[in-house]
């Protein structure tokens, strides 16, 4: 004979959600919150951990790759101190913006002078997104050979971010807000004419101070040692490079204790801070800086493509 008889263990999960009683739905539903996000954390690492490979080591920006690598013809120089390979880029270069492209954005180093004399591209700066953070490498011109890439700090108080050297030599260098963050803020806030303070380390040391003035129309940044001299600084001179594009111009002395490369990677970030912002004036006249440099000079800035 048939049974009518309900059966001991409803097997209907919508008939079970139903029974259950009020914590027990709160206590399912968090449950079910903490896989679904735990699983959303390990997927965004696993795509940022895959773009930094890319972006890096899967680019040639690792010590093998750069064994017997020429960086003087790569375009580094010395300083007073350190030679062309520690410095990795020139000591005098406008750091100009690039064509924005679907995978990402750039820089172009071009070295000049203490008179304004633009010379080839040496190198370009390409930032590759990441939803945890942006990856920043170095690429010469010649060999599109990956020598200096930077990161962000995570779980720092305020901007932190740190320069290594792609064949794993050279000092281990990172700049960051630290305890200026909260007076960085105030500074920003009421607009007043020097604003943000980075510490820059070297070795587990401070060895020098990064100052970044950002009211009127020139914005720059000075690097000071320890005894408060100017071993870097840079600024933003044109709006309108080749009709539109940001230049920059950085300038490194030769007694400074910093990588030449240091004061690029700063202004780098500085850059496009700047160039997310929006322009004041869409036709800005040419700056008497750039003017003049085209002038003495007439440069054709060539543009080097490197898919990372």
């Amino acid at each position: 004979m048939a049974s009518n008889q309900e059966p001991l263990i409803n097997t209907n999960p919508r008939v079970a959600f139903r029974d259950m009683s009020k914590g027990q739905k709160v206590r399912r539903g968090v449950s079910g919150c903490g896989v679904c996000l735990l699983l959303v954390f390990v997927l965004t690492w696993m795509v940022q951990g895959c773009l930094y490979a890319l972006a890096t080591v899967l680019s040639g920006c690792h010590p093998s790759a750069l064994v017997d690598y020429d960086y003087v013809s790569a375009g580094g120089e010395k300083s007073n101190t350190n030679d062309e390979a520690f410095n990795v880029v020139p000591k005098i270069a406008f750091i100009v913006e690039a064509p924005h492209k679907f995978w990402g954005q750039s820089f172009s180093v071009i070295p000049t002078n203490e008179a304004n004399h633009m010379g080839a591209p040496t190198g370009m700066w390409w930032k590759s997104w990441g939803p945890l953070f942006n990856t920043y490498v170095y690429y010469d011109i010649v060999q599109s050979q990956p020598t200096v890439y930077m990161r962000e700090n995570l779980l720092r108080l305020g901007q932190s971010h740190r320069v290594n050297r792609c064949d794993g030599k050279g000092p281990d260098i990172w700049f960051e807000e630290g305890s200026n963050y909260f007076m960085n803020r105030i500074r920003g806030f009421f607009h007043t004419t020097q604003s943000f303070t980075y510490k820059i380390w070297m070795d587990n040391k401070v060895v020098a101070t990064t100052e970044e003035a950002r009211s009127g129309d020139m914005p720059s940044m000075t690097i000071l040692n320890a005894t408060r001299a100017k071993i870097a600084n840079s600024a933003l001179i044109s709006r309108d490079f080749h009709g539109k594009y940001d230049q920059w111009i950085v300038t490194n002395t030769e007694d400074t204790v910093l990588p030449y490369y240091v004061a690029d990677a700063a202004t780098l970030l500085f850059g496009f801070f700047e160039l997310n912002n929006n322009k004041a004036d869409p036709n800005p006249p040419p700056s008497q800086l750039s003017t003049q440099a085209s002038i003495e000079q007439p440069v054709t800035v060539a543009t080097v493509e490197t898919h990372v």
